[in-house]
């Protein structure tokens, strides 16, 4: 069975740590109205009371990136780290 990795990410000052190889891509950017009701449904978390931005499904064979609707560009960014391997 493949690996799954779901990250949740709420803000941006993490210390980074490649944790394994980049997923190959392309990688899959989904577009969704309630980001953070989907994250959590795929098993994403935050701590009590923070909203989840975007979340990374990381597989040995692709990542899906789930977005908000005209995410800014450091939400992906953030992102696109899981998918390259990075967790925080």
């Amino acid at each position: 069975m493949a690996a799954l990795l779901v990250s949740g990410c709420a803000h941006t000052d993490y210390l980074w740590l490649r944790t394994r190889l980049p997923a190959p891509q392309p990688w899959f950017y989904v577009s969704v109205a309630d980001v953070d009701r989907t994250c959590r449904e795929i098993g994403a978390q935050a701590a009590v009371g923070n909203r989840i931005n975007g979340c990374a499904v990381w597989e040995p064979t692709h990542c899906t990136i789930y977005l908000p609707l005209n995410a800014p560009s450091w939400i992906i960014d953030h992102e696109e780290r899981h998918c390259n391997g990075e967790e925080h």
